[in-house]
Order: C-alpha cells, then structure tokens, then sequence
C-alpha cells in the first residue's frame, strides 16, 4: 500500500467517525438562521441557474447539498460526492424531501475519475466543493478531473478558509504534512494550483456576512469563495 492510500484511507476513517456530529459543529454545520441564511446568499450571488446539472464534491451529511437543492428545480441535476458512506447515508436522510431535483449520490475518492462515471465529460455547469479542497492529496489533478467535467461556460466554485496548522487537532493533526491545502496562507494559495490545472479565476474574495456570523472563528479563519471556468 501506497502512502497516498495509507492517507486517504485516515481521512475517510476520521470522516466516517466525525459524520454524525459534523452539522451540530460551529464552522461546519450552520449554528444559526442568519449564518444559514448568509451561506444561502452566497448561492444567490453566484447566479445559479434552476436548471443547472451540478456537482457538490465533498457534499459530507449535507449542510451544503440542502442549500443547492433548494436553488434546483426539477429540470436540475444533483450529484453529491463523498468518500465517507457515513456521511452520504446522513446526507441522503437529511436531503429527503427538500429538493425537487434529481439527486444522485456518488461514493468514492474524489481523485478517482471512476468515481464520477455516472457522469458525461464536458456535461456540468457547476461543481462546488465547500471546505473539501484541504482533503485533497494531489489537488492539481482533482482540478483537471474537474476541467474535464465542466462544459464551455461551466463554473468551478470553492468555499473554504484560511486554516492554520493549529486547528488541527487530535488525528486529524498527523494529516497536515500530507495535504497540501491543509494550511493555506492565501486564497492564491489555491487560485495558483486552479490556474495550474488549466482554469482562469472570475473572482476570489471574502465572505464577509458569513464570517460576521462566524464571529472570533470567521476573524481568525476566515471564509472565502473563488470561482473559476476552464480555459
């Protein structure tokens, strides 16, 4: 066994144990209305159309998915990736009955293009990976998978923040050495690898409503979004 494998194999171990407690976690589920509601407007801002076939990677138990899902219609496509089957079984309980779109779950690594066989190349307008990208050991190649999903004018759309090494903690603090976004220091930190796997950036900013919301954790961690089409 590889170390890539030895390393993805922990990340989904720790995933798997921390599924059932993830949406109640400040940071990562929505503690409140108005941080919910400004996660939602951040959605809107980004002019989703209702019809879109979309791609959640690293959807976890659904904090995100359900916001998405609520933006589809029932022209719209939803695939919602994660390699934790723990995780996809309290997404598909939390997403039942609150999307008119299709729903598709897909369970897997996502460095893997198996994974996403379910799905044409050159077919989806939007993929968004909310605070998965840190997970990711080789995030250049998981870029160029994603170039090859999006058709002409599709839009890849990250969510994350400026984690530093100290917020990892427990096991989750062994991984840090072997992720290369584990610690960003700067957006351009990942706009730079997105622009190496052949995308060029529309905008990068900060989320300020969301990490007003966020309070002393939104100040020292805060939130951010890119989003980018492929050349």
């Amino acid at each position: 066994m590889n170390q890539v494998s030895v390393v993805a194999r922990k990340v989904k171990e720790l995933h798997d144990a921390s599924a059932p407690e993830y949406g109640s976690q400040k940071g990562h589920g929505f503690c409140s209305a108005e941080e919910r509601g400004a996660w939602m407007n951040v959605l809107k801002g980004l002019s989703i159309d209702k019809n879109s076939s979309c791609l959640e990677v690293g959807a976890g138990t659904g904090v995100l998915t359900e916001l998405l899902g609520a933006i589809l219609n029932r022209s719209g496509t939803l695939y919602a990736q994660d390699f934790s089957r723990e995780s996809i079984e309290l997404n598909r309980e939390h997403l039942t009955g609150k999307t008119e779109a299709t729903l598709k779950y897909l369970e897997g690594d996502a460095h893997d293009r198996g994974v996403f066989s379910p799905i044409e190349d050159h077919s989806l307008d939007l993929i968004v990976a909310r605070q998965s990208v840190v997970f990711f050991e080789d995030p250049i190649h998981v870029f160029k998978l994603w170039k090859g999903l999006l058709k002409a004018g599709g839009r890849a759309v990250i969510l994350d923040a400026l984690w530093d090494r100290f917020i990892w903690t427990g096991e989750w603090a062994g991984l840090v050495e072997s992720l290369p976004l584990s610690c960003p220091g700067s957006i351009r930190s990942m706009t730079y690898l997105m622009e190496q796997a052949g995308f060029s950036i529309e905008k990068s900013y900060f989320l300020d409503e969301v990490n007003d919301c966020l309070g002393d954790s939104g100040a020292r961690y805060p939130r951010f979004v890119i989003v980018a089409h492929p050349n």
